[in-house]
């Protein structure tokens, strides 16, 4: 009676782990694609985006004041304007103006206390090939600096799958004059 309690225990084991199962492997559920050798390539379906990330630190504190950010990507300018602490959560704390859709600036802390308002990283969600940023609080100059991105190409879903994109990251601290 223990020998079959046993075996009902690892068999039951066995297809709960995808152990012996009358499914053949070529019939799985995964999307595929062609692999170019006339054979089925199983892919996931990870996605993944083209993108710069500049992660923008503040080592003093993220002080009240009026903040400028200048950000330029191949050319094209982008300048946004905003103050800390942070209006009521759903407002936008920076507007921007010049060229639409070149970078995003993270804000965070609007339901926290002023004290812990800050601006965060800016993403580019192209791949720009040369960047500069200028941030200044108060008319003056917190940080100015040059990008030349090397990008990393990550395929997710690995070798033959899309998709394939391009990311790269930087960091810009802010000097308190």
């Amino acid at each position: 009676m223990q020998r079959i309690l046993v075996a009902l225990a690892v068999g039951l084991s066995l297809a709960a782990c995808g152990g012996a199962t009358d499914v053949p492997p070529s019939s799985s559920s995964s999307s595929s694609s062609s692999g170019g050798g006339g054979g089925d390539r199983a892919c996931t379906a990870i996605g993944c985006t083209d993108g710069l990330g500049i992660s923008v630190t503040a080592p003093a504190g993220w002080k009240a004041g009026r903040y400028v950010f200048t950000v330029t990507a191949d050319g094209s300018t982008q300048t946004c304007e905003g103050s800390l602490p942070l209006p009521s959560c759903g407002s936008p704390g920076l507007l921007c103006k010049g060229q639409d859709g070149v970078a995003q600036i993270g804000e965070s802390g609007c339901a926290l206390p002023a004290a812990q308002h800050s601006f965060s990283d800016i993403h580019f969600s192209s791949t720009p090939a040369q960047v500069n940023v200028h941030v200044a609080r108060d008319g003056v100059v917190l940080a100015e600096q040059s990008f030349t991105p090397s990008y990393v190409t990550s395929q997710p879903n690995g070798p033959g799958c899309e998709p394939i994109c391009k990311q790269a990251s930087g960091s810009l601290t802010l000097q308190e004059p």
